[in-house]
Formats: structure tokens, C-alpha cells, sequence
């Protein structure tokens, strides 16, 4: 277990306040103007999930839109096709199917597009209601890459700050 020495150092006490500062100026600017917020706090999620590398965050953002998109292809086009003959539930089903068949088999050939974070942002955009999937996508590639950034810039700034000073 943890000292509280440990947890309330420096570094967390300053990275805390200015990922709460980061958070509450993103969720404002998107409330101002009647924007949801979960697309930016999913991507936010995926990007501490993967440890903060910015070498993911490509793949994090392309395989958000990616799986946004693929739930507009799949609610618009896909279900409505194939309903009379499957039902809406294997329609869903056989499309999901075939959807994480591709990550599997094409995942190794298109990673910033078939990827783990392209099947968590469809799932959680599934839930999104009203369908506004156009919209999802716009504000995952500018709110969600301003999150990430504003993630990577808090990193930078607590690091400077805590580097051990030579004498």
C-alpha cells in the first residue's frame, strides 16, 4: 500500500489539479454550446487506458471515428437492409459479427482503423441517444484530440516541474 508521502507528493498534487482544470474547461466549452461530452471523456479514457503513449493516440482517435462511424453504417444501412429477413437483433448480432471478425483478421493490416478502441467506441456510442453519430465523430476528433493534447501538455508540465534540480 501507498504512503501518503508517496501519493501526495509534488508531481500528483499539480498533475491532479490541472487534469480537474483540463476536464471542467473541456465539459464548459462543450455545454456552452449543447455539445455531449462522453465522446471527448471516452477518448480521454482510452488514452489513460493505454498508458498515455502518444504513440497510440492515432490509433485512438482514427479507431474512435472509425468505430463511429461503422454504428452509422450499421444503424443506417446495415439494419435497415436486413431486418424483414433477420430481425433486428440478428441484423445487429450478424453485423457485430462481422465487424469483430475484421478486427481480428485485418486489425494486424489497418491498426489505426480496426483496433480495440474502434470496437469500446462503438459500443459506448451504441448507448448515445439521440443518434447523432456525425456529430459524435466531429467532436471526438476536435474535443477528443484537445483532451489527449491537453493530457500530454499536463504530463510535460508536471515532469518540468518535478525534475530533480542540479546544484
Amino acid at each position: 500500500m501507498a504512503s501518503l508521502q508517496k501519493v501526495f507528493n509534488k508531481g500528483s498534487v499539480l498533475t491532479t489539479i490541472l487534469l480537474l482544470i483540463l476536464i471542467a474547461v473541456g465539459t464548459i466549452v462543450l455545454e456552452l454550446i449543447a455539445l455531449p461530452t462522453w465522446p471527448m471523456f471516452a477518448v480521454m479514457v482510452l488514452f489513460f487506458l493505454a498508458e498515455q503513449k502518444k504513440s497510440e493516440v492515432v490509433k485512438i482517435i482514427v479507431g474512435a471515428l472509425t468505430g463511429e462511424f461503422l454504428l452509422w453504417v450499421m444503424e443506417a444501412l446495415w439494419i435497415p437492409a436486413t431486418m424483414k429477413a433477420l430481425g433486428a437483433s440478428y441484423s445487429s448480432l450478424i453485423f457485430i459479427l462481422i465487424f469483430v471478425g475484421c478486427i481480428v483478421l485485418f486489425g494486424p493490416l489497418l491498426p489505426w482503423f480496426l483496433n480495440s478502441f474502434t470496437f469500446m467506441i462503438f459500443l459506448v456510442a451504441a448507448m448515445g441517444k439521440p443518434f447523432l453519430p456525425f456529430q459524435w465523430m466531429a467532436i471526438t476528433a476536435i474535443a477528443g484530440t484537445a483532451i489527449i493534447f491537453g493530457c500530454i501538455l499536463v504530463n510535460t508540465i508536471v515532469a518540468s516541474v518535478s525534475k530533480p534540480k542540479i546544484e
